[in-house]
């Protein structure tokens, strides 16, 4: 995932988010991480990207590789599948109109973060089948004869919300009723690095015959929610731990 060159340099200083999914009977792990260059939150000669991989080996540790040949190979960028941004738009490349489980021969997707010197500088997490991150994009908006060498630079803080299985639109960002691409991120500070997206389980309730559980998802010193989701409808996952 990094070549450890120029653009490709990528770095990576945070836990990776794995969770548990279900596809046709099937349990899967995904495995999200996002890169950034911590030491230097400024820099913009390295591409980074937010990664989501699938791991199969969900019950027993691997011994050998999940074709039985007993060699382990490091999965690379070129074995994900590339989603992109512009402006407003997402491009799923091949997940267009199916999941990642429809694409053959790929181990999962990637975002290119749309701006330059975009990164990822906190830990995602994942629930009710959407990753969510934050990023750092510095200097958004501002010229180098803009920018005064005596305070520190104008930055953004982005919330993102991406569907674990398509890369596409994950949550009601602004609140309008619909998911669609203009939903892929929400701006939630300035002049500051953001921390990591935090779930907030209210209190259920019901009401003229139904209930529900609302799960607020904040950002940073917020007290208020930046969306919400019913997880009502979610039914209970158990890990288990099997004797071989």
């Amino acid at each position: 995932l990094s070549s450890g060159q120029g653009e490709d340099a990528r770095m990576f200083y945070n836990e990776p988010d794995v969770a548990l999914l279900q596809h046709k009977g099937k349990q899967w792990l995904t495995v999200s991480i996002g890169s950034g260059y911590r030491s230097h939150p400024a820099d913009g000669t390295v591409t980074d990207k937010f990664f989501v991989m699938l791991d199969a080996a969900v019950n027993a540790p691997l011994t050998t590789n999940l074709e039985g040949d007993g060699d382990f190979e490091a999965i690379e960028v070129s074995d994900l599948v590339e989603v992109t941004m512009t402006d407003t738009a997402v491009n799923q490349g091949a997940m267009t109109d199916k999941t990642i489980f429809g694409v053959e021969n790929k181990s999962g997707w990637y975002l290119t973060l749309p701006e330059d010197g975009e990164k990822v500088l906190s830990t995602s997490i994942t629930s009710n089948g959407n990753v969510m991150f934050t990023t750092l994009v510095p200097g958004l908006g501002v010229t180098a004869k803009d920018i005064d060498v005596c305070t520190a630079p104008v930055t953004q803080g982005r919330l993102y919300s991406l569907n674990v299985l398509t890369g596409e639109s994950g949550n009601d960002l602004n609140n309008d009723g619909t998911v669609t691409d203009t939903d892929l991120f929400a701006l939630v500070s300035a002049n500051e690095i953001p921390g990591s997206p935090q779930l907030v389980f209210n209190s259920p309730y019901c009401a003229d015959g139904e209930c529900k559980h609302l799960v607020d998802i904040r950002v940073g010193k917020k007290n208020s929610a930046v969306t919400s989701y019913d997880s009502a409808h979610l039914e209970s996952v158990f890990w288990t731990n099997p004797s071989n």
